[in-house]
């Protein structure tokens, strides 16, 4: 795997993110394993989680950090892997029937970063993301919380993820005003095709091409998550979920599956390398159950679009 910048932090990252949402839930822990064994053999050195992963589905959202913590902890190489991880959406009741976030107040970024190195077990995150931006949480409170966990040596760089153009923007100056360091990554939501109509209020943001031309401006790394639609290119036009179907993204749909084909590669993978092309600051975040997928996330690196077909 080819190398980046790390925003403008002299870290380098691979140019694919292993997302791990499920691990400790839908993936058990010796998949898991593997799959982590699989992923740094190849050369990959970035690791996502968040402190919430996966409650939705019957976890607690310790899972897949603990998950991670046992594994680094096992093959003794902390410092091998660039490990990011975000705070902000972890419900404090996970079985309640009105769910409520822990939120960004200072007191509670630090708290959280806090429990999330136990679960990790490491006395540092290379990235803490602030997951959702909670607009009823100031945002200098956060920046103040995030400098104080570095001046610590608690994180050693700040992120920020699903936040809109605007609040990323003003969070930016805020830090220049205040002396404050900057964030060297985002991360958003992206993919090949867009859904038909995108709630610019929804908590999850889609990544636009404003926001690429700002972030290559300041050199600000982006990663993407959601790239694949869970597996969605790889079956019929009938099976992309309802929110993406439209006449225009038909034809998308089509002329990626027949530019996939004259390439020998899958669909899945086309997909992963177009999201790429599109700036020279995106790593795609690639979430695997299995081996095979992550073999096939990995093998769309050798391929080379005739066009970036939009």
């Amino acid at each position: 795997m080819r190398k980046k910048e790390l925003g403008l932090s002299n870290t380098i990252v691979s140019e694919l993110c292993l997302g791990t949402m499920y691990f400790g839930t839908k993936t058990d822990q010796k998949t898991a394993f593997k799959i982590l064994d699989r992923y740094v053999s190849s050369g990959g050195n970035f690791i996502d989680t968040a402190n919430n992963y996966s409650w939705w589905i019957g976890g607690t959202g310790d899972e897949s950090e603990k998950v991670l913590g046992t594994w680094m902890a096992t093959n003794k190489n902390r410092n091998e892997v660039v490990l990011a991880s975000k705070i902000g959406s972890r419900p404090s009741d996970p079985k309640a029937s009105r769910i409520i976030y822990e939120g960004l107040r200072k007191e509670t970024i630090l708290s959280a970063v806090d429990e999330s190195l136990k679960r990790l077990k490491t006395e540092y995150l290379d990235v803490c993301y602030i997951h959702t931006d909670q607009k009823e949480y100031p945002l200098e409170e956060r920046l103040e919380a995030l400098e104080i966990l570095k001046s610590h040596g608690k994180i050693r760089y700040k992120g920020c993820s699903n936040i809109s153009n605007e609040r990323y923007l003003e969070s930016e100056n805020l830090n220049e005003q205040n002396k404050l360091s900057s964030f060297q990554a985002i991360q958003q939501k992206f993919s090949y095709l867009l859904p038909n109509n995108i709630d610019k209020n929804a908590p999850l943001k889609f990544l636009n091409k404003e926001m690429i031309d700002i972030t290559e401006e300041r050199g600000t790394l982006l990663l993407t998550y959601s790239v694949l639609l869970s597996g969605a290119y790889s079956r019929s036009w009938d099976e992309i979920p309802i929110e993406y179907q439209s006449l225009e993204n038909k034809v998308l749909f089509e002329k990626m599956k027949f530019e996939a084909k004259e390439l020998g590669c899958t669909p899945s993978q086309w997909v992963l390398r177009w999201v790429m092309n599109q700036s020279k600051n995106i790593i795609p975040l690639i979430a695997a159950s299995s081996e095979k997928q992550l073999r096939e996330g990995i093998s769309s690196l050798s391929f080379n679009l005739k066009s970036n077909v939009t």
